[in-house]
């Protein structure tokens, strides 16, 4: 008898230390991870804030354009007035 009981201690140590093997690699895999979520994540943050300033920029282009598109609008419409008024006071 003496024989199987320490026979099964050295088998539960034996299995005791697997666990604990396969406990820190799991912790490893799960730091790993969440690692790898946190850079994944700062990444989006930053794509958002590119989109962000993009988008900014494209609005302020679009305003300069509209302010430049006005005044050609108002530089158009002046010379046509002023030619409708030259050919009216020319040809009455």
């Amino acid at each position: 008898m003496n024989d199987s009981t320490i026979r099964l201690s050295a088998d539960t140590s034996a299995l005791t230390d697997s666990l604990s093997k396969i406990a820190e690699e799991m912790t490893a895999m799960k730091d790993s991870v969440f690692s790898s979520a946190a850079a994944m994540g700062a990444n989006l943050d930053a794509s958002v804030k590119k989109a962000e300033a993009t988008n900014a920029a494209i609005h302020g282009l679009d305003e300069s354009v509209k302010t430049v598109t006005d005044s050609i609008e108002a530089q158009t419409k002046t010379v046509i007035d002023l030619g409708a008024k030259q050919s009216y006071e020319q040809y009455g």
